[in-house]
């Protein structure tokens, strides 16, 4: 019931039971929608923050898949290089990494922005 395992020793009876109970009740899952929806996050930013935080939210989304899909383009580029250029294959490895670098760090201002926003 109410989506967790519970032993029920007296078998369907007891189950039938129960769920008799629940059903006699309807406003105890009311009141805990409500409770629910009320205890939302709620934005920690107003008026022109509020919408410059969600300017840069989206901004830094999409320059995260950028760099995603640049190290993804690299690595494409990695195996069709000639895998005996170590000096070569060593370049790309170091533009994966700085793109890496990149993502992380975006990845902890958006994770802030989150915060703030209440994502």
């Amino acid at each position: 019931l109410e989506g967790h395992f519970t032993h029920l020793p007296n078998g369907v009876d007891q189950y039938l039971a129960l769920r008799a109970k629940q059903m006699a009740a309807p406003s105890i899952s009311v009141t805990a929608q409500a409770t629910a929806t009320m205890n939302k996050p709620v934005p920690k930013l107003a008026g022109a923050e509020l919408r410059n935080a969600e300017k840069e939210f989206g901004s830094i989304e999409r320059k995260i898949a950028k760099q995603q899909a640049d190290v993804a383009e690299i690595h494409a580029k990695m195996a069709a290089h000639d895998q005996n250029d170590y000096v070569g294959l060593g370049e790309y490895a170091a533009q994966i990494s700085k793109c890496e670098g990149t993502i992380a760090d975006l990845e902890m201002r958006w994770l802030e922005l989150s915060d703030l926003l209440g994502h």
